[in-house]
């Protein structure tokens, strides 16, 4: 168990963290190949979305989670969520504006949401479960 928390140590997840906020971002602002869209299902972009911001929020929240002493839950929630939240909007937004093969989409926005949300409970009960911490 301590070679995992090594592993998952303060600089290497916001390190990680770092570096998939930074492809993310690269990738939802990047102008679209000309390669033709292959649809399979009409939502897929919006699961894309959702995982994409699952991932966003287990890194940042076990991040958060290694680099402070917590000893309740509404801040570290509150604080990851409103971020993520932020900083999905602000992409969506950037999308319209920046890009020419791109819009801004609310759908996104509430996708990009339920992900983070869903990263952060995700974060938050894999931190307690696997490291067995008490809080």
């Amino acid at each position: 168990m301590l070679h995992i928390k090594k592993v998952l140590g303060r600089k290497s997840l916001l390190t990680f963290s770092l570096l998939y906020t930074i492809l993310l971002t690269f990738l939802a602002l990047s102008e679209r190949s000309e390669l033709p869209d292959v649809l399979w299902w009409e939502y897929q972009d919006k699961v894309a979305h959702l995982l994409a911001y699952v991932v966003f929020g287990v890194l940042w929240g076990l991040t958060w989670l290694f680099t402070r002493k917590i000893n309740f839950w509404n801040p570290y929630f509150f604080v990851i969520i409103t971020a993520s939240i932020g900083y999905g909007t602000i992409v969506e937004v950037l999308q319209q504006t920046m890009t020419t093969s791109r819009t801004a989409d609310f759908w996104d926005v509430i996708a990009n949401t339920v992900g983070v949300i869903l990263g952060v409970v995700v974060a938050w009960y894999s931190y307690r479960k696997w490291f067995a911490i008490k809080m």
